[in-house]
């Protein structure tokens, strides 16, 4: 008998993963909270040969930008303005999770982002370690009700 329904198992099966969408969604699941799906795309990501300094690098690009974004909404700057300073289009800036957090928490991440750059730069270490450690600190970070 034939395929009935596609699933999304089949889609999976069918469809090659694209890194470059992988790394703009992966920022944007730690903000959201969202572990199951950030773990994915971070397997993802391995399963495509993207180096860990370039996964560390697109979530701090994608903090950087919700934290940027977050001030410019907050002082009530227009789409056009946000896309100079951030380079996310209007439909980018409407997609990126925003507004549950504090400006500090954002700071933290950053701060975060900082530290696993430097580790991964400067140090030997167990890059795998330092970009999971990174992701386990940033989703505990952006938990929901997380406003200390």
């Amino acid at each position: 008998m034939g395929i009935t329904e596609v699933t999304r198992e089949i889609i999976d099966d069918m469809v090659f993963d694209r890194a470059e969408y992988d790394m703009y969604d992966i920022g944007n699941r730690i903000m959201a909270s969202d572990r199951v799906q950030t773990m994915k795309i971070y397997y993802s990501l391995k399963r495509q040969m993207v180096p860990v300094t370039m996964i560390v690098a697109g979530i701090s690009r994608a903090v950087a930008g919700a934290m940027i974004l977050e001030s410019a909404l907050s002082e009530n700057a227009s789409a056009d303005r946000i896309e100079k300073a951030t380079g996310m289009k209007e439909w980018q800036q409407k997609k990126v999770y925003r507004g549950k957090f504090p400006k500090r928490v954002y700071g933290e991440a950053m701060e975060l982002c900082l530290e696993s750059d430097l580790k991964l730069k400067s140090t030997k270490n167990d890059e795998d370690t330092v970009c999971e450690t990174l992701i386990i600190r940033l989703l505990e970070l952006f938990s929901p009700g997380n406003v200390r």
